[in-house]
């Protein structure tokens, strides 16, 4: 089989690592992918290229010869494809252009909830709306949480065919898990996201701040594209001695690795909350707000964060902690946490599920 993917950049986020996920498996049962990749090689782009053809069009930089090599490209690969598949919402747009003509399924792949219209950008809601016109052109358009599939259903997007496929995860070493805790260390609780309202550190701060008022040993980094413009905020500032600001990371295992437990306080915008689960798989506790798939990923509801609840955030996270000085308690968690991403979320069955129907 050959697949035909069109996605607009490959920064390392959620949707983007999934389908190096997807590719990398089918490499391993002998099917072919393509990718065309709208945005600048990366070192996601790298990675894939191990497993998979991609074209990395940099349009940015060269608007025009990149909408020419685009539909150059997109028309030759697309004439020995059995799946055209858009990433995500422009991607799925272009997917239904470069389909036109074809016996091809199209699939629109949607890994992002609104929640309300006008937190988006122009471009998005503009897209949004596209959308909700042409989707009956799709062979079927996928989500990552039923919340994601409800509001882009109750919009008007209606697709032939609709499901809910979870994020998949590799099977993860836990060596880690095994090494001896060491109770009288720092609890460091982390968190990884873009700086952007949405994912809500400012909140985060705030929270930690009352945290620190509990318990003023407990520590905090917060890693991702452009946090480190938050030390110039007065919610930083008030907490700066406990709290390292790393901007983006190149190895994630190594971040996930140094904690002790993970945090995601996001307001919006989140279907499947891909860095929790990457957490968890390595052994690593985590929080999160109730947005989208949250209730699925975590140990069970008091890991459920209301949301802009900065109570909460305090009272779970101490409720964590004083786990953790139990040794043999703590280790049994981590455990769990890393077999519930394991068994719930494998990525096998994620892709038999994107790609082939449940």
């Amino acid at each position: 089989m050959t697949f035909l993917h069109i996605i607009t950049g490959l920064p390392v986020a959620g949707a983007e690592v999934f389908l190096l996920r997807v590719v990398k498996e089918g490499a391993k049962r002998g099917h072919s992918h393509r990718i065309i990749n709208l945005g600048s090689e990366t070192r996601l782009a790298r990675d894939i290229a191990v497993h998979a053809d991609i074209l990395n069009l940099d349009i940015r930089k060269s608007p025009l010869r990149g909408a020419l090599n685009f539909f150059r490209w997109g028309l030759k690969w697309r004439k020995g494809a059995t799946i055209i598949s858009g990433w995500m919402y422009y991607g799925s747009i272009l997917t239904l252009l470069i389909g036109v003509g074809t016996k091809a399924q199209k699939l629109g792949h949607i890994r992002h909830t609104p929640i309300l219209l006008e937190n988006e950008s122009w471009r998005i809601k503009a897209t949004i709306w596209i959308l909700k016109y042409v989707a009956r052109n799709f062979s079927s358009i996928t989500y990552n949480s039923i919340q994601a599939q409800d509001w882009h259903e109750n919009f008007g997007i209606l697709a032939p065919h609709s499901r809910v496929i979870d994020n998949g995860y590799p099977e993860t070493d836990i060596s880690v898990l095994e090494k001896e805790y060491d109770v009288c260390s720092p609890f460091t609780i982390g968190a990884a996201s873009r700086n952007h309202p949405m994912k809500n550190q400012l909140g985060i701060l705030r929270a930690f701040a009352r945290l620190l008022e509990k318990d003023p040993t407990i520590k905090l980094v917060l890693v991702g594209r452009g946090t480190e413009k938050l030390a110039k905020t007065s919610e930083f500032l008030t907490v700066s001695s406990q709290v390292s600001l790393y901007g983006e990371v190149n190895n994630m295992t190594e971040f996930f690795d140094s904690l002790n437990l993970f945090v995601s306080f996001s307001s919006w915008g989140e279907s499947f909350q891909n860095v929790v689960a990457e957490a968890m798989a390595r052994g690593v506790p985590a929080l999160a707000t109730d947005i989208g798939a949250a209730q699925k990923i975590v140990i069970d509801d008091t890991c459920l964060l209301p949301i802009g609840d900065e109570e909460a955030f305090v009272v779970q996270v101490l409720r964590l902690r004083a786990l953790s000085r139990d040794k043999i308690a703590w280790t049994s968690y981590r455990k769990r946490c890393h077999k519930k991403i394991m068994q719930d979320f494998s990525i096998p069955r994620a892709y038999d599920n994107l790609l082939f129907g449940d």
